[in-house]
Order: structure tokens, then sequence, then C-alpha cells
């Protein structure tokens, strides 16, 4: 089933072609939470070694990396020309209720833009930026591997591109849409559009 939160916004997104749709890769995402781990840890090894700006750019890539496994198991990839930006908006839309550290991703994808240059007036992260930013990656990290593992994301469809069904089934036999509650481990259900068929 097509994940009902936030799809308004996954709809605009596609259609400016900032995401676009590509087959759904339950493998690749697993890889690209792997990968995210490894940079989480990685970042904790660099950070006490004193190499705070490659520790904070381990860190934002841990959790753009998380974000957008999430994406990539429902089919949704940023383009080009969506970059970072989009994967951010994408997964705030549809998780930024029950993931609470995504409303950090701005400020960590802002604060590692400066970083990446410093000057007087941005001359690096601090020990304690490093660590707020693998706090949170690491809180979205565990997040998405709980929704991974829990099997609730299918391929993104726009709703209103599947067909109504006839009003005699409306009542009787519609189907629901799951959504997760990341703090809970539950998944609650609301009537609102019916399922995707997936080929094959």
């Amino acid at each position: 089933m097509s994940w009902e939160t936030g799809s308004g916004r996954i709809r605009e997104l596609v259609g400016v072609g900032e995401l676009g749709q590509v087959p759904p890769d339950g493998g690749l995402a697993r890889r690209m939470l792997e990968d995210a781990g490894r940079h989480l840890a990685t970042a904790a090894a660099a950070t006490s070694s004193g190499d705070l700006p490659g520790a904070y750019q381990l860190a934002y890539d841990a959790l753009r990396k998380s974000a957008a496994s999430l994406l990539e198991a429902q089919g949704l990839r940023a383009t080009s020309r969506g970059g970072h930006i989009a994967v951010q908006d994408a997964v705030i839309a549809q998780f930024g209720t029950s993931i609470r550290a995504l409303r950090s991703f701005s400020r960590l994808r802002r604060a590692r833009n400066g970083f990446e240059y410093p000057s007087m007036q941005t001359p690096g992260p601090s020990g304690d930026d490093v660590w707020d930013a693998i706090r949170v990656a690491r809180e979205v990290h565990d997040a998405a591997e709980k929704i991974l593992e829990s099997g609730v994301l299918s391929p993104w469809q726009d709703a209103g591109s599947v067909g109504a069904l006839p009003e005699s089934r409306t009542r009787s036999s519609r189907p629901t849409i799951r959504c997760w509650s990341a703090c809970s481990g539950l998944m609650a259900v609301s009537p609102r559009i019916r399922p995707v068929r997936e080929s094959g």
C-alpha cells in the first residue's frame, strides 16, 4: 500500500522533477542503512581523534542515507534537481511527525554546508556540534531501521491516479493504509485509498 501521510508533498516533488520514481529496492534500502551505521561509528572515532569537520560530514551523511533508505523502499529517489533538499522535504512530509529528529535535518544540512567552507564567521564544528549531529543521525537511523524491518512500506503511487472503486464496494471492501508510530512501534489504520497492485 502507498504511504498516506505526506502524499500531497510527495506528489508535488515528483511533479516538479525533484523526486523520481524508480523500481523499489528493499535490499538497496537496507544497504544504505548499513552504510549509515558505519558512518556513525566512523564519525565517533573521528571525533575522538580530533577530526571534527570529517566527523560532522559523516554524521550528516548517515542522516541523509538513513532518510533516503525510506524513500528507496518506496521507489522514490531524489533527482539531481532535487538533491538533498528533496530528500529532506520528502521524509519530513512522510515521517516528520513520528521521527522527531528529522526536524533537525535542515539545521544539520545548513551547518554542514557552512563547515565545508570555514571562515571567520563559521570556523568549523565544535565537539558539541558533532555529538549533536551524531545523536540526531542515530535517532533517524534507528527509527528507519524499525520501519524497514516492519515491512509497512510499499511502492508509492499517487492516490489520485488510482481509479475510484465502484460505490457498491467502497463500504464493504474499502482497504486501509497504514501509518507508523516510531515511538510506540504500533501501526494505525485509516480507510483512505486502495492498495497498489504490484506486478509479477
